[in-house]
């Protein structure tokens, strides 16, 4: 779902510092206008400062040195955010990749960090030389379709695990394409078994997405198919989820599937009805990883409306659980044993069609608590002793591992 902190090493080895890919790229042509080449030169004194960090970094791996190797690094990404615009505006070819026959070979990263997740991983895809396990279907009415990528800058910048990508575009241009009126693409991943998620699935992945907005219509989008039964979208840049943003900068993107059994298939949509994304460079994703929602941290909280009743009184107690965690807890169960100094009275649990509360065992069954869920069950009592009265409530059962049994 971007996170970094791996010591940077040679080139080839850093994976905050991709610049030699980019410079793949500024290098290329030999026919640059003017802005180009000055993009250029600039770019050349940023590899020599590089370079040099580089090396003293080698020589004497210390936190100074790898310091200012971090600094070379992260002002060289500000230099492409700055000038992303200019670069927008070349002509065609200014900045081409060439075919891919002519691509330079790019370097092998370190991966990047994943936000750690108690899960059951079940697929994973970081696209290191090809489209690896994913098959592209393209349109044949424009130049766009899906292709591994590993040498356009947005390759070249943090976020992701290495250079190479899954890219909607032109295979042949990072900046300037026509995708042509009504194309779209796909980029499908296999059928992946979920059999044995206890609480959803998840996806995670790294995405960039940069074109010019000068319409509705042009599509990024990530669609599902559960057992078969058809894709559907769960993320996209549009108005159904929003959630895809036109940054031109590397974002993490997780989606949640409740209820996620059998098998599962991801597709990757790239579409344009009017060619409009032919000024940005395109819809990139990387580092996919589908796994299991086997966790549910919950946390139950207890409260008591009145905590000096005399004899007599009525109290109620109020349990509230709450699922922290990202899976979907089923058949929940808490026990809250009412002590001697009080008789039951009545008992209302906030779900009455799948909750629960038996007085005898004090036992509280709640059905199902999905992500950020809460149920409730109010408790009243009356006092039937001055003596002090302790009332303690715990979990005691849940499908899913619970990472913090500290607020249970």
């Amino acid at each position: 779902m971007n996170r970094h902190g791996t010591a940077p090493g040679v080139c080839s080895a850093f994976s905050l510092r991709p610049i030699c890919a980019l410079l793949g790229v500024l290098l290329l042509s030999t026919a640059l206008n003017v802005q180009a080449q000055s993009l250029r030169v600039e770019a050349q004194n940023f590899m020599t400062q590089y370079q040099a960090a580089q090396a003293a970094f080698e020589a004497n791996p210390s936190p100074q040195t790898q310091q200012a190797l971090e600094e070379i690094t992260e002002a060289f990404a500000a230099f492409r955010r700055d000038n992303r615009e200019a670069l927008r505006a070349l002509p065609p070819g200014a900045l081409q990749t060439g075919t891919p026959a002519q691509k330079r070979s790019a370097p092998a990263l370190k991966d990047a960090p994943r936000v750690p997740l108690p899960v059951n991983q079940l697929f994973e895809e970081t696209f290191d030389a090809d489209l690896g396990a994913f098959t592209p279907f393209a349109q044949p009415d424009g130049s766009a379709d899906w292709h591994f990528s590993d040498s356009c800058p947005a390759n070249a910048e943090p976020g992701h695990s290495s250079p190479g990508a899954a890219r909607w575009g032109d295979p042949a241009n990072c900046f300037s394409y026509d995708p042509g009126s009504g194309d779209t693409d796909f980029l499908d991943s296999p059928a992946i078994g979920a059999s044995t998620c206890n609480g959803g699935a998840y996806i995670s992945l790294n995405y960039f997405l940069d074109y010019q907005e000068s319409s509705t219509f042009d599509d990024a989008k990530v669609l599902v198919d559960f057992n078969g039964g058809g894709f559907a979208p769960v993320a996209d840049n549009g108005d159904d989820f929003g959630d895809i943003n036109n940054s031109a900068t590397w974002e993490e993107l997780f989606i949640a599937l409740d209820n996620a059994t059998g098998t599962i298939a991801l597709r990757f949509e790239g579409a344009s009805a009017d060619g409009s994304f032919d000024s940005g460079q395109g819809f990139f994703v990387d580092d996919i990883v589908v796994g299991c929602l086997d966790f549910a941290d919950l946390a139950l909280e207890k409260t008591v409306d009145d905590d000096s009743p005399e004899v007599g009184d009525q109290v109620t107690f109020t349990l509230t659980l709450t699922n922290l965690g990202l899976g979907l807890a089923k058949g929940v169960q808490v026990r809250d044993d009412l002590p001697d100094g009080v008789t039951f009275v009545s008992a209302t649990v906030s779900d009455t069609d799948n909750d629960d509360y038996d007085p005898g065992d004090g036992i509280w069954t709640i059905g199902e608590l999905a992500n950020g869920e809460t149920a409730t069950l109010e408790i009243t009592v009356t006092v039937t002793s001055s003596l002090p009265v302790t009332n303690t409530a715990l979990i005691v059962f849940s499908n899913l591992d619970d990472p913090d049994p500290s607020n249970n």
